[in-house]
């Protein structure tokens, strides 16, 4: 993927993506995967961290257009697997058959959940220099600022 191409977030976006996911003996199965990132929530407007906030008008534009995307597929896989998060449950309003599982949930901020970005940096400066070098991997330094 172009990291640096400008997205259009009430779009989907395709990624084509065939995947051997399962190898048994003489079974090779291959599994069509489609990922999709949920829409814009109002924390994404209000520039702030984690939480379980809503979708914002945006958002919503994005879950009708991927529903019509999603329609228009004749091959579109069956199964949804999802987070358990408020924002990616209304991005799939529309699919009535899926499973949730905590295990997906985005990254947890810790005592930084629901703080905007600036209030997180004012009042954790450390854990916010350490956040934003490496925020996939990043491990609050202290096990206080875990939930």
């Amino acid at each position: 993927m172009d990291c640096y191409h400008r997205w259009d977030f009430t779009r989907p976006h395709y990624i084509s993506s065939y995947t051997l996911i399962y190898r048994n003996n003489d079974y090779n199965i291959k599994m069509r995967i489609f990922i999709t990132r949920h829409g814009e929530s109002t924390y994404n407007i209000e520039n702030r961290l984690g939480g379980n906030p809503s979708l914002s008008e945006k958002g919503k534009e994005y879950a009708r257009n991927l529903k019509t995307y999603i329609e228009e597929q004749y091959d579109f896989p069956q199964k949804c697997i999802t987070s358990t998060k408020k924002r990616v449950l209304e991005t799939i309003y529309w699919k009535k058959d899926f499973t949730s599982d905590k295990k997906l949930d985005e990254i947890n901020a810790g005592v930084g959940e629901d703080m905007t970005y600036e209030e997180f940096a004012e009042i954790y400066p450390k854990e916010d220099k350490l956040r934003k070098k490496d925020k996939l991997n990043y491990e609050a330094s202290n096990k206080r600022f875990l939930r």
